[in-house]
């Protein structure tokens, strides 16, 4: 029996994601959420680093109307890089938004854009 990573995944199948979108740690990285369920026990899900499209379209998503919609945000980056989660994080009912309102912050945090400032020539 093949030895699980934290969440359930095989080594295997992290190289799969490696060899699709880059090494870990830069490009596919784990992330980990406390159980509200199970207070002290963690939850882990992989995801891959968003790509310019999906950041443009979060970003779009993120002030949509002139609104801030941080949630819209989350969805477009969860739906787009979320390569794996333990159960509990993707089908507790309870509990579900503030799952993925968590997984959805640091899949952002996780690839922090630059600032960039226009400069006079």
């Amino acid at each position: 029996m093949a030895n699980l990573l934290p969440g359930g995944i095989t080594e295997e199948q992290l190289q799969e994601w490696e060899a699709k979108y880059g090494p870990r740690n830069e490009y596919v990285k784990r992330g980990a959420v406390e159980s509200l369920r199970n207070p002290g026990t963690k939850l882990y899900f992989y995801f891959r680093k968003p790509d310019k499209n999906v950041i443009a379209l979060a970003m779009v998503r993120a002030e949509e109307g002139g609104k801030k919609t941080p949630m819209k945000s989350s969805d477009v980056l969860l739906q787009n890089c979320l390569l794996y989660a333990e159960d509990e994080l993707i089908n507790e009912t309870l509990y579900k938004g503030e799952y993925e309102v968590a997984m959805g912050k640091v899949i952002g945090d996780a690839f922090p854009i630059p600032d960039a400032e226009i400069e006079k020539i």
